[in-house]
This record gives structure tokens, C-alpha cells and sequence, in this order.
């Protein structure tokens, strides 16, 4: 039996139901039920186990989206520029022709994304790209996993909060950093971040300040790459540096 279309969302509006197979729930992509709910003012949205081949665009309006873990494949590119807050549970993304996301990439919006129990991955660019020239694009992973052929994340602005996930750069050629960070007020807990043997796993970049780090495990050619004015405080941390040093200032750094 489908579920139910009248189910009270996370924000108190009718949920939107996903499936593949036809006359199972309202939707059969889940881009036509983003839409509905952007059209409605935000919403929830449950997705049946399955593969969607399709790109995704994120509303201009507060939604959630979930799935049990591990039943939900998305394949291909998603990209969040609008001035909203997603959160998403459950889902893997998969793009072997780019970057798996990119969030507040239009450079005028405040973007905000939460993965929570996600698997993001990229088998051909970095998973997932968070940059506007303007506002800000803010990034909370939470229990999950980030994989990219090159950077598993790259972070220009915003604010990134990541607890109990791992981060992982795959790439063979580099050097490539696991995370290449370049804005203020990152907080790290619990974490596994792993760059591939060239690179850093995390490379803090014009950074002018405020980062915690606390419980995570860098590892790489070398743990942590300050350059320009980067700082952390770090407590209990281990760096499991494969040629290097767990830390390394480059000359402008700090």
C-alpha cells in the first residue's frame, strides 16, 4: 500500500511521496516533487527505496528529504544556489561526469544543506563544492561519508559543522587535499578525513580564524596544511602523516 499524501512534514506541511514504480506514490522523480513543494512553500519528502537517474535542483523553500539508508541512490549532478534550508537523510549520491554537489554556486544567495547518514560521491571531480562569491554556503555532515576523486569536500564560505563522518580523497595523480577549506568558524568532531598519499588530508586556506577540531583523524602526506593566516585549535587529534608532518606551515602562515 502507498503511503498516505496528507502526512504532516518536519514543517508542519503535507508530505511529498517518491517512487519509481508507477502508482506507488504521487511522484515518480524527485525533482517533480521538489518542485511541488517549493510551489507549496517547503515540505517533506520520502523516497522508496530505489535508483533515480536525475539531476537535482534545490527550492527556494524549506524541505527535508529522506530515505532509509542505503535504499535511496540518486545518480547524477545536484546543485543548491537558492536562499533555503535542506536537510536530507538517508540518500546516496553518485556523479561519474562532475561534482556530486554544488551549493550557493551562484554567488548572491545564503545556502544552507544538511546530509544526515549520506554517502556522497564523485568518481570523476571533488564531491562536493560549496562557494558563493556573495553570501554564504553553509554545509553540516553528520554521520556520513564524502568521497571525491580529487577533494572530497572544497569550501570557499560559510560556516561547516561535520561530526562522526569520514572524508576521503581517492585521487592517485595530486596533490590533492581530502579538504580544502578557505572560510572561518569550521567546526570538526569525531571525524575521519583521508587524503591520498600527494596531499594534505585538510588544507586551510585565507583562513582568518575561529576552527575547532576536536577527536579527528587527519591523514595524509601530511595532517593539516596552514596556509596564509590558518589556525586551529586542536585537541586530541591524531595525524597519521604518511611522508610528512602531522602539521605543516607553509611561509605565509600562521
Amino acid at each position: 500500500m502507498g503511503i498516505t499524501t496528507n502526512i504532516t512534514g518536519q514543517f508542519g506541511i503535507s508530505s511529498f511521496v517518491v517512487s519509481s514504480v508507477p502508482g506507488q506514490a504521487q511522484f515518480t522523480s524527485i525533482q517533480a516533487a521538489i518542485d511541488a513543494a517549493e510551489a507549496a512553500g517547503g515540505g517533506s519528502i520520502y523516497i522508496y527505496p530505489g535508483i533515480y537517474l536525475e539531476n537535482l535542483t534545490m527550492p527556494n523553500a524549506d524541505i527535508s528529504i529522506a530515505a532509509s539508508p542505503a535504499d535511496v541512490q540518486v545518480i547524477g549532478a545536484c546543485v543548491h544556489h537558492a536562499t533555503s534550508s535542506i536537510k536530507i537523510t538517508g540518500i546516496g549520491f553518485t556523479n561519474s561526469a562532475g561534482n556530486a554537489w554544488i551549493i550557493g554556486n551562484s554567488g548572491f544567495e545564503d545556502s544552507d544543506i544538511e546530509f544526515i547518514n549520506c554517502d556522497i560521491t564523485s568518481t570523476n571531480d571533488t564531491a562536493i563544492v560549496c562557494t558563493s562569491s556573495v553570501g554564504t554556503a553553509n554545509l553540516k555532515l553528520t554521520n556520513s561519508s564524502v568521497s571525491g576523486i580529487f577533494s572530497a569536500v572544497d569550501y570557499s564560505d560559510g560556516q561547516g559543522v561535520f561530526t562522526g563522518s569520514t572524508l576521503t580523497s581517492v585521487g592517485t595523480g595530486g596533490p590533492y587535499e581530502c579538504v580544502q577549506m578557505k572560510a572561518s568558524a569550521q567546526v570538526i568532531s569525531n571525524n575521519n578525513f583521508l587524503g591520498c598519499a600527494s596531499g594534505p588530508a585538510l588544507a586551510i586556506k585565507n583562513e582568518l580564524g575561529g576552527w575547532t577540531s576536536t577527536l579527528t583523524t587527519y591523514q595524509g602526506d601530511v595532517g593539516i596544511h596552514f596556509e596564509a593566516n590558518g589556525q586551529v585549535s586542536s585537541i586530541f587529534e591524531t595525524f597519521n602523516a604518511t611522508s610528512g608532518s602531522g602539521y605543516y606551515v607553509d611561509s605565509t602562515g600562521s
